[in-house]
């Protein structure tokens, strides 16, 4: 119980907020059978903290479990343009991502504790077991269609935050 109760408090750190008891799904994002409905927010991408309004924002489902990480966007066959997934680590770590069973060619987005986005990894080698590898310590990954970060002019050192809509 202690372990949960400090994941949780991990959760509100930047963010503000915890995501895992939060009903609903990204319908944007679409559904698979045999996946189950993951709480859902919007990740919003800033060029610098000062910035009153994001140049982007992405409907995304939170992978913030062990079981809806291993998961991620395995099986799925289509994801809108401005929807995504974003995986919450309850501490810094080195992540490491593969494309198992993913159909969707997706960029990867690496992200800080405080919400900078510290590298871009675009994977186009759908059903692959080769990993990417964040270049240090990160809190939060997110997946999008590959080419949105470059379509949008996202880039490391840009900034993401999150609203779950309350």
């Amino acid at each position: 119980m202690k372990t949960f109760r400090r994941f949780r408090l991990c959760l509100f750190g930047f963010f503000g907020f915890v995501l895992l008891n939060s009903p609903g799904f990204a319908q944007e994002g679409g559904s698979v059978r045999g996946h189950q409905p993951l709480p859902q927010a919007r990740a919003m991408i800033y060029a610098n903290l000062s910035d009153p309004q994001p140049f982007v924002t992405f409907a995304v489902e939170v992978a913030a479990t062990p079981d809806s990480m291993r998961k991620g966007l395995m099986y799925r066959e289509m994801l809108n343009r401005d929807a995504g997934m974003l995986f919450v680590y309850p501490q810094d770590r080195r992540a490491r991502f593969w494309m198992r069973n993913t159909l969707i060619p997706l960029d990867m987005l690496f992200i800080r504790k405080d919400g900078e986005i510290e590298s871009i990894v675009e994977r186009h080698d759908t059903q692959s077991d080769a990993a990417s590898l964040s270049l240090g310590p990160v809190r939060y990954v997110l997946e999008i269609n590959v080419g949105l970060s470059q379509r949008h002019g996202i880039k490391p050192g840009h900034f993401v935050r999150i609203d779950r809509g309350d």
